[in-house]
């Protein structure tokens, strides 16, 4: 089974924040295809604390190709904690190939304000489908299962198992199956679809995971990436 992304959480993110909603910056694909890197970052509205993290990813393996760069301050503005991230990994990204990365494409785009449709299952194609074309066809399907761990009375913490179909065959491949929650995640109630890049034959799928706050939920992402299948991807991006 393939091991997931999950976002690092510091030991405050256990601590309830009210309306705390991460912004999301995608850097991008090394040319190689092998690695990928993106941004997360926002201000704890209860303690106007801002927060910067950087993650370079490994698709191939779906985990961390190294561990997070992450800035918090009271003082300091978004924008200075993220140039802070990427001056810190910056002899990591030139060595992952990521200073001049792809950018990949945006397949899917299901922002918060978006209430149409579904929250857990999508489809999309690879390549625009327009009149006398064809594309490969997928749907993405996310599962939330409860555990039996209570947070803080508001409900079951949650896992999650992220299936791809293609339609034009219904071959199934998992992308990430939980089997137990991993400490690191917190205690997450939902997970969502938000996002779908691709490049080449690579596929990186967001999901906004939500947890408690003290007058709401609050959001993080989590990226699941994968290699599609040979046995039914047949066309390049």
């Amino acid at each position: 089974m393939r091991f997931f992304i999950i976002l690092w959480f510091l030991a405050y993110f256990s601590t309830s924040y009210a309306n705390d909603v991460a912004q999301l910056s995608v850097i991008g694909f090394s040319k190689n295809a092998k690695f990928f890197a993106f941004e997360q970052f926002g201000t704890h509205e209860s303690s106007n604390e801002n927060y910067a993290d950087l993650f370079l990813l490994d698709i191939e393996k779906n985990d961390f190709a190294t561990k997070p760069f992450q800035q918090t301050s009271m003082q300091k503005p978004l924008e200075e904690l993220r140039e802070t991230n990427k001056s810190k990994a910056k002899s990591k990204l030139k060595e992952l190939q990521l200073l001049k990365p792809e950018i990949g494409h945006h397949l899917l785009n299901h922002p918060l304000t978006d209430l149409s449709g579904s929250p857990y299952q999508v489809e999309f194609s690879l390549q625009p489908v327009l009149g006398g074309t064809s594309s490969d066809l997928y749907s993405l399907n996310l599962e939330v299962k409860e555990t039996d761990q209570e947070c803080f009375g508001l409900g079951k913490a949650k896992i999650f198992t992220l299936t791809l179909k293609g339609k034009n065959d219904n071959q199934i491949q998992i992308l990430q199956k939980d089997t137990q929650l991993p400490s690191s995640r917190g205690c997450p109630l939902n997970y969502r679809i938000a996002e779908i890049i691709a490049y080449q034959d690579k596929i990186v799928v967001f999901l906004n995971m939500f947890f408690a706050g003290t007058e709401g939920h609050n959001m993080r992402y989590l990226a699941v990436t994968a290699h599609i299948n040979n046995s039914y991807k047949k066309k390049t991006l």
